[in-house]
């Protein structure tokens, strides 16, 4: 009877670290996926260890620090504080996810924070080099220049000469001096109209100042009508 009692509660327990095991990989799956890494990572046991050694930019004696029976509770204290600390939480509270994950680790899930370990230096970095393409130097100024329209030019065709158009019939059978009688005919010829060029418009080149952000002070392109870093709209 008391072997009997004894082995109920021994699968109770097993049952209970099954549920808390489940659980914190479910968790640590949904955590993976935030931090921008596959989730399949986080279900493979010590592997997942070393991977957030990796993201979170510890050393790797850290994780085979963690393989040490007992003493790996304490590094994987550490590991989980500063992940805590890339998801500004309360870096403090590392140990107390070694002792309840069944209730600390849904806890960090269902708050959804969002890794920030590497996203300051890379939008310092981004913010640094529009800073850098829109700053103004006096030397590489331009003026503002309108280009005129070409003037029209129409030719004017030349006066044609008046052709002399005489019919001589009999020119020698004519002996005497009188003035000939025949009509005198002549063809002008008229002036070529030339078709107007059409116009050439007007291109004027201006250059236009960089937008800022009111909410979070990113400098913009001048046509942007969206923060790209917060979403905010531009008037």
């Amino acid at each position: 009877m008391i072997m009997e009692g004894t082995g109920k509660y021994f699968l109770i327990i097993i049952f209970i670290f099954f549920i808390v095991y489940l659980t914190v990989k479910i968790c640590m799956y949904k955590i993976f996926k935030n931090m921008g890494l596959p989730g399949w990572k986080a279900l493979v046991p010590f592997y997942n260890r070393l991977v957030l050694t990796e993201k979170l930019d510890f050393n790797r004696k850290i994780f085979f620090k963690t393989l040490i029976p007992f003493v790996n509770l304490y590094y994987y204290s550490i590991i989980i504080s500063k992940m805590l600390e890339a998801h500004n939480l309360d870096p403090k509270q590392g140990p107390l996810y070694v002792l309840i994950p069944m209730y600390k680790f849904p806890e960090f899930v269902f708050r959804h924070p969002t890794f920030t370990l590497h996203l300051y230096d890379e939008t310092e970095e981004f913010i640094t080099n529009q800073q850098a393409l829109f700053e103004k130097h006096p030397e590489d100024e331009t003026p503002q220049t309108v280009e005129e329209p070409i003037p029209q030019t129409i030719l004017e065709p030349e006066e044609p000469q008046k052709p002399n158009l005489y019919v001589a019939e009999n020119i020698y059978s004519n002996q005497n001096l009188e003035p000939d009688k025949r009509m005198e005919t002549y063809v002008e010829a008229k002036p070529v109209e030339q078709a107007p060029e059409p116009e050439t418009p007007i291109i004027k080149t201006v250059t236009g100042r960089p937008k800022v952000c009111p909410n979070c002070g990113a400098h913009l392109s001048p046509d942007a009508t969206t923060c790209f870093l917060c979403g905010t709209k531009l008037p």
